[in-house]
């Protein structure tokens, strides 16, 4: 029976998310929830990224990519509102 995938952090500095095999040392994703926001983060030698997903409600979420060059100040790169159409 094929084990189910983990998402795992790779890398010492790195914030991306890989998959691994279950059998692989888990550890912590590299995100959380804030509220009703999913927020994801990852870094580079250029900066840093950060994902924000937030669920407005059923049929609507709001979505944002920003960049920090230092994850002090985060500036918008990326925004808008996704709707589900019935």
């Amino acid at each position: 029976m094929a084990s189910s995938p983990t998402i795992v952090k790779s890398g010492r500095t790195s914030c991306s998310g890989t998959i691994r095999s279950a059998t692989t040392r888990r550890r912590r994703p590299p995100g959380a929830w804030v509220n009703k926001s999913l927020i994801l983060l990852r870094g580079s030698l250029r900066g840093n990224a950060r994902h924000v997903y937030e669920v407005v409600d059923d049929d609507t979420y709001n979505m944002k990519i920003q960049f920090s060059p230092d994850a002090e100040g985060w500036a918008d790169v990326l925004t808008g509102v996704y709707r589900r159409i019935h």
